[in-house]
């Protein structure tokens, strides 16, 4: 058992420190049937230092930690022994205290800058606009939009070895409002299956809107967060089009909100899944924020 001091810093969708009123921080014990509370604070500022008192983490025993406020969605970030974890050298050093910068988004907010997105892709010489056109992007609607630039900026902060995601990317196929259809180097899938911080996950169907499609049987995850990890599930085989000089895979990608198992599935169900749809990209891009990933557009807080 032992004292864990956690300071949580909380920012609005605009990016910015927090200036509303009424947020509450509620800690629980999702080891348990009743997942009792820990520590509850409301918050006054968008600072709050607590310390939770005779944490128990030698069993894997996880907390849930949330911050509510009147018209805005949850904030939401799961406690383990992982959380103090940090690289000191070549040891892992487990220390009393962590930090957590977390988003608070309305339930409704607008896109600030979505008509900028595609610029800004271009200023950050991202490789998706050398296979996606200006033209197709501002074709799309609102919620693709965000969409795009949001796997857009996952793919490229997560990396395999030296390697951005997105730099093995060679053609955007389709855009939907929760997920992309690439062409990737087929050498990805190799890659993917070797890597340590992928596991394997349950593939998807041939898209129905898209009949010429392949099925995207072979899956994996990155493992990294609590939720909000990459997915990529890949065609069965290279040339998924027919194309004789493709030599790549198609693969579906998509940000994926995990289930927990026992009260921590419970918990992740009130608390992150059920309150904001598959689809809708607003939690999407509080949970890239909280992983210090910034897609290159806006929210109006």
């Amino acid at each position: 058992m032992a004292d864990k001091r956690v300071a949580v810093i909380l920012y609005g969708a605009d990016r910015e420190l927090w200036e509303g009123s009424g947020a509450t921080l509620v800690v629980r014990d999702l080891n348990r049937d009743d997942m009792r509370v820990l520590a509850r604070h409301k918050l006054n500022h968008p600072t709050v230092d607590i310390t939770l008192r005779d944490l128990a983490f030698d069993t894997g025993q996880v907390y849930g930690l949330t911050i509510d406020a009147k018209g805005h969605r949850p904030a939401s970030q799961l406690i383990r022994r992982s959380s103090f974890l940090r690289q000191e050298g070549d040891r892992r050093v487990e220390r009393p205290d962590t930090i957590f910068r977390l988003m608070i988004v309305p339930k409704r907010p607008t896109p600030l800058d979505l008509g900028e997105g595609y610029q800004n892709l271009a200023a950050l010489g991202s490789t998706l606009t050398r296979f996606y056109s200006e033209h197709d992007y501002e074709e799309l609607e609102p919620r693709q939009q965000m969409a795009l630039l949001n796997i857009e900026a996952k793919l490229r902060e997560t990396y395999i070895g030296h390697d951005a995601l997105l730099s093995y990317v060679t053609a955007v196929r389709g855009v939907e409002p929760d997920r992309l259809f690439l062409l990737v180097e087929s050498r990805l899938k190799e890659a993917v299956d070797r890597s340590a911080d992928f596991a394997a996950a349950a593939g998807h169907p041939a898209p129905p809107a898209h009949p010429d499609f392949p099925a995207y049987p072979d899956s994996w995850k990155h493992t990294r967060f609590e939720f909000g990890n990459i997915q990529l599930s890949f065609s069965r085989t290279t040339k998924p089009f027919g194309v004789p000089a493709q030599d790549c895979y198609a693969v579906d990608t998509d940000i994926d909100l995990a289930r927990g198992l026992g009260h921590v599935g419970e918990w992740l169900d009130n608390n992150v899944i059920r309150r904001g749809m598959k689809t809708d990209q607003t939690l999407m891009y509080a949970l890239l924020f909280a992983q210090g990933i910034l897609p290159v557009y806006r929210l109006t807080q």
